[in-house]
């Protein structure tokens, strides 16, 4: 038996906030940012990334990465994340995670 424990990872020691801010659309650029560069110090970051495509997840920093980035992944990949927003066929998903000048 190993008796090692497994490293933490940063996000488990960091205000969870700063990762889940998105959930109401509120995210700044900022607070994005710092979510990023925890995730880029953290050993199980393409695991993360790869969870949180497994099973769907679409709010949140994930693996270093905004909803925007993992629906690229996920697209490139074939995987269908829409099926994660309650919408009409009509209606264009709102992804609202990222802060541009214009608003």
């Amino acid at each position: 038996m190993n008796s090692q424990k497994a490293e933490p990872v940063p996000c488990q020691e960091t205000d969870p906030e700063i990762f889940f801010t998105d959930i109401t659309g509120h995210s700044s650029l900022y607070t994005i940012n710092t979510a990023k560069r925890i995730c880029n110090t953290c050993w199980f970051k393409q695991g993360c990334l790869e969870l949180a495509l497994s099973l769907g997840d679409v709010y949140g920093i994930w693996g270093g990465m905004t909803r925007r980035e993992r629906w690229k992944i996920a697209a490139v990949r074939g995987i269908n994340l829409s099926k994660y927003y309650a919408i009409s066929k009509t209606e264009k998903p709102k992804i609202v995670d990222e802060v541009s000048d214009e608003d």
